[in-house]
């Protein structure tokens, strides 16, 4: 008598598929007051990290300028929307994060809320940062004036998006903003 024993795997591998893009936006103005530098050096290293960028075209020229090189260099990802409102709308339905360099209006985060947008956002903006182990938190936070503290919350958006249910915790942290 022969007994075969079947098994199951139980992979902790990313769950969306890999040609799936986060897709990142941003719909502040590119000012000095809301951290232009930050932006600009972060829609690069967004785009390295093959993320897909969209961006509401409003700041000073020195901004416009970068995005439209940005655009140039990475056309299938780096992709500038005129500031009107009907694209600010179409963004927001079409990102899954939206990146904040200064604290975000309660009106802009209950909006987003509602439509289970995730967000990059300075501590002390009133949001929780994400913490997976306990599934607790509705943003991913960093430090005010740190750079790299930016790129951290970023790559770890990026990296708990990759995650099916993590993903859907945040997503759910984010709608009992909305209520």
């Amino acid at each position: 008598m022969s007994s075969t024993l079947s098994s199951q795997t139980v992979s902790m591998t990313p769950t969306k598929p890999a040609q799936t893009k986060l897709h990142m936006g941003i719909i502040c103005p590119m000012t000095e007051k809301n951290h232009s530098d930050f932006l600009l050096q972060g829609f690069e290293a967004m785009c390295e990290l093959g993320l897909e960028v969209s961006v509401l075209a409003e700041g000073d020229s020195n901004a416009q300028k970068k995005c439209f090189e940005l655009s140039e260099k990475y056309p299938e990802q780096f992709h500038i929307l005129e500031s009107v409102p009907r694209n600010k709308t179409r963004l927001l339905k079409e990102v899954d994060v939206v990146v904040f360099t200064s604290k975000p209006d309660w009106k802009t985060v209950k909006e987003m809320a509602k439509n289970e947008i995730v967000s990059i956002v300075p501590e002390g903006s009133g949001l929780q940062n994400f913490n997976a182990q306990i599934e607790q938190g509705n943003a991913f936070t960093f430090e005010p004036n740190s750079f790299w503290g930016f790129i951290s919350a970023i790559i770890r958006a990026s990296e708990n998006a990759q995650f099916e249910y993590d993903w859907k915790n945040i997503k759910r942290n984010i709608k009992e903003l909305a209520l």
